[in-house]
């Protein structure tokens, strides 16, 4: 019987890795995408406390025409403006810091869906180390998916553990969560959803379980929803047809989660490098990860693990895609959105049966991939060093949007 690995020692390795990763990244500067005007702009709000109840009542950029209600990231960035002086040094270690929390929190939320511990821990070292994770580590606004992650995994956690003990200050832990990533990203209302299918996938239903689920997901919504109201957020209708341009492209998107070789800084769906390639990719995979993950005893797929996995990953995904009016940035692949749905791979990917025969291998091809994954972020997070890195290379995956050539030019006009 193979030796699993200590918790402590588990936890203590995926968090070495990630300050391994981006220990460079703390003496970064901001690159004038996002940053400037949520940490800069926003320093007079953000450097007194007593700012908190505007947070709370006003847009992401404290002004009408904000399309996204976030109080919670812009109170770490009040943390940030507190912490960091004349640089950003605290900006960049906190959010180290949480991709190491998100990192530990997925190994946990893994080993509740029946993965067992050294391949979660595989896995959580390989979500650790994917350039998923370069753009929300390097780049401070980022912070917003590792928050998200943060605060989704155990909230999920929660539903399961409440699902199978019945206990009722798990589904009201599981409220406090769903709350506070709904005040994180709007996409945090795919929980609920993924809360009551996995209820539904359930084998022995409870109706008291659903009613405690509708409660405590019913309540955080409506909470979130007051106060987007009294914000005075802008809400955007998203423009179908582009949406649905860019969905065609979810395939693309799913082998560029799984084989993220040739990472992006910011590009429009279509032009995303070689998309035909990494659709069949993820053909090929998803496939492979179907055939070997029959249970040899009982020759049974973990179907219900499968559904809720391909699940997670659309849920979180799909929204990151509607695209709204005019071309901008939300109509275009940033990396950083595969973050939280790459959680959803990696259910799926816990579920695989290795015969023992093969382990050794599949351990080192998995250390392998880690270490090369680890490579990819590493460099691609050097994109994110300053605006001189960042723009030159939005503009060279982007050519087409004249409105980013424009920003390139401010930018080089200001450093002569």
């Amino acid at each position: 019987m193979r030796k699993e690995i200590p918790d402590r020692i588990a936890y203590l390795s995926i968090s070495v890795l990630c300050f391994a990763i981006y220990c460079h990244t703390l003496s970064y500067d901001i690159t004038w995408l996002d940053d400037y005007y949520l940490l800069v702009e926003a320093a007079p709000v953000l450097s007194d406390i007593r700012n908190i109840g505007k947070i709370f009542s006003s847009g992401v950029l404290f002004d009408s025409a904000s399309s996204m209600y976030r109080p919670l990231l812009n109170l770490s960035f009040m943390a940030d403006t507190m912490l960091n002086g004349n640089g950003f040094f605290f900006s960049h270690l906190i959010n180290i810091m949480l991709h190491a929390l998100a990192s530990c929190l997925l190994f946990v939320l893994l080993r509740n869906f029946y993965a067992e511990k050294n391949t979660a821990f595989a896995l959580a070292m390989i979500f650790a180390a994917h350039p998923a994770a370069s753009v929300a580590v390097s780049w401070i606004p980022g912070r917003n998916d590792l928050l998200l992650a943060c605060f989704a995994f155990p909230a999920l956690i929660f539903v399961r553990k409440f699902l199978f003990t019945e206990k009722k200050s798990y589904c009201a832990l599981y409220g406090i969560f769903l709350l506070f990533s709904l005040l994180l990203k709007e996409s945090a209302v795919a929980i609920p959803f993924l809360a009551f299918l996995m209820f539904t996938l359930k084998e022995k239903k409870q109706k008291k379980d659903m009613l405690f689920l509708l409660i405590f997901s019913a309540l955080p919504i409506l909470i979130w929803h007051i106060l987007r109201i009294n914000s005075l957020a802008e809400i955007k209708n998203p423009q179908f047809y582009e949406t649905m341009k860019n969905i065609v492209y979810l395939p693309a998107i799913t082998g560029r989660a799984l084989f993220p070789a040739f990472t992006a800084v910011s590009s429009s769906y279509s032009m995303l490098e070689y998309p035909v390639i990494y659709s069949f990719f993820s053909l090929i995979s998803l496939t492979a990860f179907f055939l070997m993950s029959f249970k040899k005893e009982d020759k049974k797929l973990p179907i219900k693990i499968y559904i809720f996995g391909i699940a997670f990953f659309l849920s979180f995904m799909l929204p990151t895609m509607s695209a709204g009016q005019g071309i901008d940035f939300g109509n275009s692949y940033f990396e950083h959105r595969l973050y939280v749905p790459l959680a959803g791979i990696m259910m799926i990917a816990a579920q695989l049966q290795i015969s023992q025969k093969y382990r050794r291998s599949v351990i080192a091809a998995a250390s392998f991939f880690a270490v090369f994954l680890a490579c990819c972020s590493y460099c691609h997070s050097s994109f994110y060093e300053n605006r001189e890195s960042l723009w030159p290379k939005i503009v060279q995956a982007s050519p087409e949007e004249f409105s980013l050539c424009t920003w390139a030019g401010v930018f080089e006009e200001q450093r002569n």
